[in-house]
């Protein structure tokens, strides 16, 4: 071989490995940039979704606590220690209550697309619901007296009822459960009572 054409070899060799060498090295510059942008982008959406999701339980704090301080909840509790279930105080029946806290129920489940249940559940007669409203399907029921259950080995009930008043209690996100089973299509829930 001519030394021109031992040139020429080397020189494109050297070539194809400075261009190889230059590749692999603009690809890992790439992938690195690509990697953080990445963990940024998720970083944002985390901490953004972390962010409406605190929002939405100060919204359900509120909310609560507004249901607790509704005069139809005081009119149970009045009506329910009567023997006759009359409320002295307003001059209504434990029955009339019970309806006005069914509707307050309805109207803040339909209002707010992320509840699905919203109960009011008495700690006497073993944590049985006073008045349960659910939605499924998009479809507001209002559950009739037979089919109120006892909550009272519930791990949400339990905890509620050892915090003080005006104190709220928020579970762990778990699946839903009827009847100690798990409801499907799965649903994440998380409780908050007071």
């Amino acid at each position: 071989m001519k030394l021109s054409t031992k040139i020429s070899i080397l020189t494109f060799v050297l070539a194809i490995l400075g261009i190889a060498f230059l590749s692999v090295l603009s690809f890992k510059q790439s992938n690195d940039i690509f990697k953080d942008n990445l963990l940024e982008n998720v970083s944002f959406e985390v901490d953004k979704t972390a962010l409406d999701f605190e929002k939405e339980i100060r919204n359900i704090k509120k909310d609560i606590l507004f249901i607790s301080n509704n005069e139809a909840v005081y009119g149970i509790l009045r009506a329910s220690k009567n023997i006759y279930k009359y409320d002295e105080d307003e001059n209504m029946h434990f029955n009339a209550w019970i309806s006005r806290l069914e509707k307050l129920f309805a109207v803040m489940i339909e209002q707010n697309p992320a509840y699905f249940q919203i109960r009011f559940i008495g700690i006497e007669d073993n944590g049985k619901e006073i008045v349960r409203v659910d939605k499924i399907k998009n479809e507001i029921i209002i559950i009739k007296k037979e089919a109120l259950q006892s909550k009272k080995t519930s791990g949400y009930f339990k905890n509620t009822v050892k915090i003080k008043d005006k104190e709220i209690y928020i579970s762990n996100i778990n699946l839903n459960r009827e009847h100690n089973a798990i409801v499907f299509p799965y649903v994440p829930t998380i409780r908050i009572a007071t």
